[in-house]
């Protein structure tokens, strides 16, 4: 007999943090869970790290392996063929589920069938430990996913149904950067429901020093996949606004952006 949960995962060269990650889902409430995790062509021992689990826990752990490396949303689209269970969970191979997480999702699912996506709040950390918090402080409808991308995608657990319904993770260079932005208005254009917990679920990997910029040509892809939603959602045309945001803080210096993370984040910057 299958389990409830699907967890699906996609790892690249993930040998640093993989064990911390799986652990955290080992340690979890609700145990009523599968991982089926796709092996992007690793080339450090991610694969044989991978394979240990799956030895020790033959019933919990799948592991697909990609001949080529197909990126995120290909990957993701594997684990989904393969997943058995009702409700599918993200987890990335650097974060750390809290230990309620799944048994949180799982009830809230449960108890409102008419919600396809729950989601959840975060903990920033990195090797000096937890540095800030994200809360989701808008409600999950369309505008709102369009304009503030408030879902963090490694904290969803969504229905398996709705999620094969509206075709899984585009795989395109449009989405390169942005599969979850697509993928949460393929929901929105279906006119499924979304709720985040007002829990934090997952401690999230980012280092507090990092102000990495995107590459300016995701900049634009992101730019125009917004567009494209801003069209199909029937959103109004000053909404445009958006997505053009993304083109904007490409402009912005590494200095201002730094200000604003320490007002956002506090004392820990």
């Amino acid at each position: 007999m299958g389990h409830k949960v699907s967890v699906i995962m996609s790892s690249y060269n993930g040998e640093k943090y993989i064990r911390e990650a799986i652990q955290s889902l080992l340690d979890q409430t609700y145990q009523d869970w599968e991982l089926v995790v796709c092996d992007d062509c690793s080339t450090d021992s991610t694969l044989s790290i991978l394979q240990e689990y799956q030895a020790e826990y033959p019933d919990k752990v799948k592991i697909l392996q990609n001949e080529k490396n197909l990126k995120l949303a290909a990957s993701l689209n594997r684990c989904i063929e393969e997943a058995e269970g009702e409700y599918v969970a993200r987890m990335d191979d650097d974060d750390i589920s809290l230990a309620n997480r799944f048994e949180l999702e799982a009830q809230y699912l449960d108890a409102h069938p008419e919600v396809s996506i729950v989601a959840g709040n975060i903990n920033l950390f990195d090797e000096e430990g937890i540095w800030g918090v994200r809360k989701c402080s808008v409600e999950l409808i369309a505008q709102n996913i369009y304009r503030y991308h408030p879902i963090v995608h490694p904290t969803v657990m969504m229905r398996k149904s709705d999620l094969v319904l509206v075709g899984g993770y585009t795989v395109s260079k449009e989405t390169s950067r942005t599969e979850d932005y697509d993928l949460w208005c393929k929901f929105m254009y279906e006119k499924k429901n979304a709720v985040n917990l007002d829990e934090i679920v997952l401690n999230y990997r980012e280092d507090r020093f990092s102000f990495k910029k995107r590459k300016f040509q995701h900049r634009i892809d992101a730019c125009k996949l917004a567009l494209k939603w801003r069209k199909k959602l029937g959103l109004p045309l000053s909404d445009n606004y958006y997505a053009f945001k993304h083109i904007l803080h490409g402009l912005v210096p590494q200095s201002l952006i730094r200000i604003y993370h320490k007002r956002k984040y506090g004392k820990n910057l």
